[in-house]
């Protein structure tokens, strides 16, 4: 048979802010985790800048893609800078 064990009232309180800040550190490192630099096609680049893809492939220099295995990739980073740099208000 086993004993029963009483807990302070204060002590459950603090187990249970350390656990849901605990819940809270582990959402957060999961949405760090998710945040990343994804690689582009010149189709996705086409599509993201909402521009042909023979426009795309004219200017994958002017983006800034690069030949990898056969395949011109880039990254969503660098197409938005590409993106913010040529943006122009009036």
């Amino acid at each position: 048979m086993e004993g029963v064990t009483i807990i302070e009232t204060a002590v459950i309180k603090e187990l249970i802010n350390k656990i849901e800040g605990l819940e809270t550190a582990i959402k957060q490192a999961t949405k760090d985790a998710k945040v990343k630099d994804p690689t582009m096609t010149l189709r996705e680049v086409a599509a993201y800048l909402k521009k042909s893809y023979g426009w795309v492939v004219i200017n994958k220099h002017n983006i800034g893609c690069s030949n990898i295995g056969g395949d011109w990739l880039t990254k969503q980073s660098i197409v938005e800078e590409y993106f913010n740099k040529n943006f122009h208000k009036n």
